[in-house]
């Protein structure tokens, strides 16, 4: 089985509530699986219309809950997008080092994305300070140094931890823009320019002599 479609099975909010696994060793509790399936109600609902004119009493009616059933899990529809999205990040950045090699990571998300292009392309228009693109790139920031300090034992210094967020910062911009105008670039073209970009002391790490 590929990374893609092994990732794909285990992100929460592609598959029933039952698969919930995201490379975790505990047994998914009720708040997880009532996440997961606010998730998938909100995404059909995105299916069929733009995101601003989503609320969350129509997110809340399409997975049969109450309104304040969804607020005890989310504080409003830009929380579960940023929700949504950090499962991606678990389950393919978050193992890098751990059971996935940063190229091997950084593609299996990358074509996850591309697969469900018309979702982030929704979200991904969003303006808002809330936000996809506003959260996303602190959010891959946080897993990059997580993974660099972990493998090396060592925290970032001012200087490394600035060049790392503008990394993080120009690769999330620049997928935005790949999955809103030329989804067909390939996979391959994306994250050869990716690994280019990497702060040289980021790259050493991830990638060795590469």
């Amino acid at each position: 089985m590929s990374d893609t479609r092994r990732v794909e099975q285990e992100i929460p909010w592609m598959r029933p509530a039952s698969a919930w696994s995201l490379y975790r060793t505990a047994k998914p509790t009720a708040a997880d699986r009532q996440k997961q399936r606010i998730a998938q109600a909100f995404e059909e609902v995105l299916e069929r219309q733009s995101f601003d004119k989503i609320t969350v009493i129509e997110i809340a009616r399409k997975c049969g809950i109450s309104r304040q059933t969804f607020y005890n899990h989310f504080l409003d529809k830009y929380d579960l997008v940023n929700w949504m999205y950090r499962q991606l990040v678990v389950g393919t950045t978050g193992r890098i080092g751990i059971d996935m090699t940063w190229e091997r990571a950084v593609r299996t998300k990358l074509e996850i994305m591309r697969s469900k292009d018309w979702f982030f392309s929704k979200v991904y228009r969003v303006g808002d300070r809330e936000g996809l693109l506003e959260h996303e790139p602190r959010l891959v920031f946080n897993y990059y140094e997580s993974n660099l300090k972990r493998l090396t034992g060592k925290v970032l210094d001012e200087k490394e931890r600035y060049a790392l967020m503008l990394y993080c910062h120009g690769a999330v911009r620049m997928t935005a823009e790949w999955i809103r105008t030329a989804p067909d670039t390939p996979v391959d073209v994306i994250v050869e320019a990716d690994m280019a970009a990497l702060p040289p002391f980021a790259r050493r790490t991830f990638l060795g002599n590469r």
